[in-house]
């Protein structure tokens, strides 16, 4: 019955979207307001000048979390127009629904979290040049081949924010033997490890370093809606905020670094905790072609018009495609850490693609 309520959900949803998005805001509405009412009822640490009132006023007019609000902005210490250049986490939720609604054909989430089915269209577009296989169509020799051949990456197909990927070592049989061992089984893409190139890799030596590009496309027209450098941190091989790695804004026309590290928490860091390196004023080497790449495969991807590239520069300085993400966060670290609204710059973008505005 639960699959025949959501199959006539969406089946409504997609004859009424206007509807349908109208009650969505209301619903985070009134998650939101409820929250907000609890915690300014039972919290005793209320900043100095946030107030409920003011927070449901910016909840109706920018559909604002409580957390934006009290901390992540500090909102109540904001002017109007301020405020109003600031886009909200449920904004960009708000867009989702609108580009999923109004453009169904352009909505397949199994390309974005299929590795295998993504690395067959890179190799087969020239958008990576690394060797890979995907364990349960390649042969026992084919794969032994590849893992006694270079240092590799293991990758479970279906998984996401690094779960299950980890590092073997062409020179380590008992890996490679458990690699053999399992990765039929658990449907495992084995790719060739990448050396990152050194403007990346001091950050964070351990893992390979990537950049994030966020790309809005449709009908062969592609824009690029932010990007950021992700570097890991305390020894982890991957660079996931999840593992304690962190992200800084990088400026989408000069490839400057702009911002400070951030945390998945929000915590800032002005230099890599382990290293030292400082995130502001570095360099994205070759950062014109990074740019061509990622609008290159945004203009080929039908898919989604909203994508989230993750690219290695390798040793040789050549961008190269490590994977994609639907629904990634635009909303850039530059917003995060300094507050400088970046909605009319993305309401901007979405009319050059789509052709409508759409207020966030």
């Amino acid at each position: 019955m639960s699959r025949i309520i959501k199959t006539l959900g969406n089946k409504l949803s997609l004859m009424f979207p206007r509807l349908w998005l109208f009650r969505q805001r209301r619903i985070y509405i009134k998650r939101y307001s409820a929250e907000a009412r609890k915690y300014f009822a039972t919290a005793t640490d209320i900043p100095e000048g946030a107030t409920l009132a003011d927070y449901l006023d910016a909840l109706e007019k920018h559909l604002v979390m409580p957390k934006e609000y009290l901390s992540v902005y500090e909102m109540y210490k904001l002017n109007e127009e301020e405020r109003s250049s600031i886009i909200s986490v449920p904004a960009t939720f708000m867009l989702y629904h609108r580009l999923r609604l109004y453009y169904p054909e352009h909505y397949d989430p199994t390309f974005f979290i299929n590795k295998e089915t993504f690395l067959s269209f890179a190799t087969s577009n020239g958008l990576i040049h690394r060797k890979w296989l995907f364990a349960p169509d390649a042969t026992r020799d084919q794969l032994e081949q590849l893992l006694r051949s270079t240092d590799c990456i293991y990758k479970l197909n279906n998984q996401s924010h690094g779960d299950g990927i980890h590092k073997i070592h062409h020179d380590n049989e008992e890996e490679i033997q458990t690699a053999l061992s399992n990765a039929v089984a658990q449907r495992a893409v084995i790719e060739e490890c990448l050396v990152g190139h050194e403007a990346l890799q001091v950050f964070h030596p351990s893992s390979l370093n990537t950049i994030r590009v966020v790309t809005l496309a449709r009908e062969g027209k592609s824009v690029i809606l932010t990007s950021f450098l992700r570097v890991g941190a305390g020894g982890h091989v991957v660079d996931n905020l999840v593992a304690g790695g962190l992200r800084a804004n990088i400026d989408i026309e000069t490839g400057v670094v702009d911002s400070d590290g951030l945390y998945i928490d929000g915590r800032r860091a002005t230099h890599h905790p382990d290293t030292g390196v400082a995130f502001k004023g570095a360099q994205i080497p070759n950062w014109d072609k990074v740019r061509q790449v990622c609008l290159k495969a945004a203009s080929m991807v039908n898919q989604s018009i909203v994508a989230g590239w993750d690219i290695a520069i390798t040793d040789a300085g050549e961008p190269e495609l490590i994977e994609v993400n639907s629904l990634p966060d635009i909303i850039s670290c530059k917003q995060l850490t300094s507050r400088i609204g970046d909605k009319k710059r993305i309401e901007n973008s979405v009319y050059q693609i789509i052709g409508k505005h759409y207020d966030l």
